[in-house]
């Protein structure tokens, strides 16, 4: 078959120039507006699949979680955030009122994201108190290489002890002046995320210990923390 003569390229044969020149301009508007469905549509996918990414603990904590933490750092201020480190700045703290409702912290995640964030940053606390109470000797290593934040009371006095990682999820909910219900659709509820993160956790932590802290049997690192759940579980 030869191809037509003319505007073969085209199709449009046999047309005066300015029809053929209104037709090309009518093609390109039509070839505008499907480019612009199709990028709506695919932000529209992009969005879902976004949702969908952050409705397991696995993939949050792998993928959202050290941005998070950054960000929530981002608007403390420095004697807060550097209260045990404020000449070297390396070592950061969290304290229980920073979490609460009465500040704004956290006021940048959903509701799904806060119950993540703050399963997370339990288990991040955990290990790192179980290493420093029971692994002493190895601490210095493990601080170095994880450089964990934390968690401590109010100034002043409180500041001066370091609180059990179970007080963050109490934490997260309570407010001097604005307490919620335990019916509150704001009540944040950590025991099903938690749950779900304990496998995922046990995976990161017996990785880490093999790899970085041989000198630690790390399935009695993870058995050690078990013991410190502020749930009921099946783990062991």
């Amino acid at each position: 078959m030869q191809p037509n003569e003319g505007n073969s390229q085209t199709g449009f044969t046999n047309l005066p120039a300015r029809e053929v020149t209104l037709r090309k301009k009518h093609v390109v508007q039509l070839l505008k507006i499907c480019i612009f469905n199709n990028f709506i549509e695919l932000t529209n996918i992009m969005g879902k699949l976004k949702e969908k990414a952050m409705t397991d603990f696995a993939t949050y904590y792998r993928n959202k979680f050290i941005q998070d933490i950054n960000q929530f750092f981002f608007t403390i201020p420095d004697q807060s955030r550097f209260h045990e480190d404020s000449q070297n700045k390396q070592t950061f703290s969290i304290q229980y009122e920073r979490l609460t409702r009465d500040f704004n912290h956290l006021n940048f995640l959903t509701k799904s994201d806060k119950e993540f964030f703050g399963v997370a940053l339990f288990f991040t606390v955990l290990t790192d108190m179980v290493c420093y109470s029971h692994y002493r000797q190895y601490y210095e290593k493990f601080r170095q290489l994880t450089r964990y934040p934390k968690f401590i009371g109010n100034c002043p006095g409180g500041c001066n002890f370091h609180f059990h990682p179970r007080d963050i999820f109490a934490a997260m909910n309570y407010s001097r002046t604005k307490q919620l219900d335990i019916h509150s659709p704001e009540q944040l509820n950590f025991f099903e995320k938690f749950n779900e993160a304990i496998k995922t956790m046990k995976i990161e932590t017996i990785n880490f210990i093999n790899e970085h802290i041989k000198e630690i049997d790390s399935i009695q690192f993870w058995e050690t923390c078990i013991r410190e759940f502020p749930y009921r579980t099946n783990e062991k």
